[in-house]
């Protein structure tokens, strides 16, 4: 709430009148869990699209048997630097899990749908492209997430500590 608070300010003044202007107190407002989800901005934006340019469309049309490129850009927006883990999870729209499983006869990828990226900079985006041929007609939906591959611990990468390598040459020599 307080780290909220410092980044929020709120002003005023009169349109009518004579001129008035002052600052909102916001100290005083209590802050529910839906209030802080709608102010927050998540670490990591994921934008989808299909085709050559992002348009910010919500939809997008394919023609069966015809090749296209679905597109997801990452957007690292913390102050450090990650290691990705997109997954990719298409389903039939308006259908269950249960039912979005013979998603194979009417969706084919050219790619894999979870995929670890190469470690992302902060305030770095990445683009990663995946082919998707319709083979039937029907609404789908395409969702996507990002999780932490590997935590970032620069404090053991600069000491050099951390566990030891195995010696698998030793190993193997003294097993024979």
């Amino acid at each position: 709430r307080e780290e909220i608070l410092k980044m929020l300010r709120g002003t005023w003044t009169t349109k009518t009148g004579p001129h008035r202007n002052g600052e909102i107190e916001l100290r005083g407002i209590r802050l529910s869990q839906r209030m802080i989800e709608a102010i927050k901005i998540d670490d990591i934006g994921i934008d989808l699209w299909i085709g050559g340019s992002h348009s910010g469309a919500a939809k997008y049309e394919l023609l069966t048997d015809t090749f296209s490129e679905l597109k997801a850009r990452i957007h690292n927006r913390s102050s450090e630097a990650i290691s990705p883990l997109l997954r990719l999870q298409p389903s039939i729209r308006n259908h269950s899990h249960s039912a979005s499983l013979d998603l194979t006869k009417k969706l084919v990828w050219n790619g894999i749908l979870q995929q670890t990226l190469p470690p992302l900079p902060a305030k770095e985006s990445i683009e990663i492209g995946v082919g998707v041929t319709a083979l039937a007609r029907g609404e789908f939906e395409i969702s996507a997430s990002v999780e932490e591959a590997r935590l970032h611990d620069p404090a053991i990468r600069e000491s050099g500590e951390g566990r030891p390598r195995a010696n698998t040459r030793s190993m193997m020599d003294a097993v024979l």
